[in-house]
């Protein structure tokens, strides 16, 4: 059956409830020891910029390593749903495996991490960013209701997706602060984070157009407030947090890469110029 919702094992139904929240708590503290591994012991010992680096930015440099393997296993999850697990798609409003529970849960450990992390730079290092701090507030709410509802993991899979763009933000992020903006690497990492911020909106729409198709089997099967939660998710993402980041990015991705053109052609006119005036001496 595609709907596998309930998992009956020897010591009951509940011991889906335990899996889930088993993996949402090891992936949390497991992330949470690779950040502090990361902190005391890897990044000052592999990079000089990280040493010298303000304790905030020591802070961010940790949280992009880990924001890439979170966004790696994101990405992954979403092409296994996507692809792969096709009792997922066979019923897209409540369809559930015990695989899908376990990745999202370790998801959800994922977001639970991030939002740590937001209340420590707000708390400790007075940073504030709202827009994104609402985003992960949302991300663990909404996931949290997916993953211990048991049901319509088949969006959630999908949806998760839009983290794609956290291995590249934080690539480019990275070699802004090693020093390494004009490189052809930060140039090609740039452009394809930019593309990626743009798929975001593919996929929204590509999500929605779908949950618009399924509306009436999803309203008969699924409480109100939790069609409300989803859909306050998707609805927020696509309209508005998507396309302000999206312009964000754009702008100054093309900025600096405009202003890396603008600074070469400058040097390479500088540099005629003297070579004309050395000539010149010699003359």
């Amino acid at each position: 059956m595609a709907h596998e919702t309930i998992l009956h094992f020897k010591d009951g139904p509940y011991s889906i409830l335990a899996i889930n929240l088993v993996c949402i708590f090891s992936a949390y503290f497991f992330l949470g020891l690779i950040f502090i591994f990361l902190y005391k012991r890897v990044l000052p010992a592999l990079c000089v910029s990280y040493i010298t680096s303000e304790p905030v930015d020591r802070f961010y440099w940790t949280l992009r390593v880990v924001k890439i393997i979170g966004g790696t296993h994101c990405v992954a999850v979403s092409i296994w749903g996507t692809l792969a697990d096709e009792a997922l798609a066979k019923d897209v409003a409540l369809a559930s495996t015990l695989t899908s529970n376990v990745v999202l849960s370790i998801t959800v450990g994922y977001f639970l991490l991030e939002f740590s992390a937001d209340l420590v730079l707000r708390f400790k290092f007075d940073r504030k960013g709202f827009w994104v701090s609402f985003h992960h507030i949302l991300c663990v709410l909404t996931y949290f209701e997916v993953v211990f509802s048991g049901k319509g993991h088949y969006y959630a899979v999908r949806l998760v997706m839009m983290e794609c763009i956290l291995p590249l933000q934080s690539i480019s992020w990275i070699l802004h602060k090693s020093g390494l903006q004009h490189t052809r690497m930060w140039k090609a990492n740039s452009l394809l984070l930019v593309k990626a911020y743009n798929a975001r909106t593919w996929i929204e729409v590509s999500t929605m157009f779908s949950v618009v198709g399924n509306f009436d089997v999803i309203v008969k099967k699924t409480p109100v407030y939790v069609v409300v939660l989803r859909l306050m998710f998707l609805i927020t993402s696509m309209f508005a947090l998507t396309p302000y980041w999206t312009h964000l990015m754009t702008k100054r991705v093309y900025n600096e890469l405009y202003n890396i053109d603008i600074s070469k052609r400058t040097r390479g006119e500088m540099g005629d110029v003297m070579k004309k005036a050395v000539k010149f001496h010699q003359e």
